[in-house]
């Protein structure tokens, strides 16, 4: 589990960190070069998802959503200098997937919906 965690939050990190760098070309005027980083970070990421326990790449996506909220707002904050909102910290716990093993589904909040999805064991 704790493995899982960390490749979550690592595969996150290489896919914001990817996003960033298209930001920054398109949005921000930054070299070509920091797009050509951008592809090989969301290489890594792309790569690090298939690290995770899980026999279906969905349920690793929508796990990953959560985390890659979470590891976001650290990105706020931390890159661009940007404290997260009130609604930020309020908000991002909603996104975490539970899991409950003994009716074998997963509930996957996000935006405020939710929707359960079976699990295979």
């Amino acid at each position: 589990m704790s493995t899982n965690l960390l490749v979550f939050a690592t595969a996150a990190f290489f896919k914001i960190a990817g996003s960033f760098a298209f930001w920054t070309w398109l949005r921000r005027g930054a070299s070509p070069f920091v797009a050509v980083l951008g592809v090989g970070s969301l290489v890594v990421f792309a790569v690090a998802l298939t690290r995770v326990d899980s026999v279906f790449a969905g349920r690793a996506y929508a796990a990953c959503g959560g985390i890659y909220i979470a590891v976001s707002l650290v990105w706020l904050w931390l890159a661009e200098g940007q404290r997260p909102s009130l609604t930020d910290l309020i908000g991002a716990p909603t996104t975490f997937p539970r899991k409950f093993p003994k009716t074998g589904l997963m509930i996957v909040r996000h935006s405020g919906a939710i929707s359960g999805i079976p699990s295979r064991k």
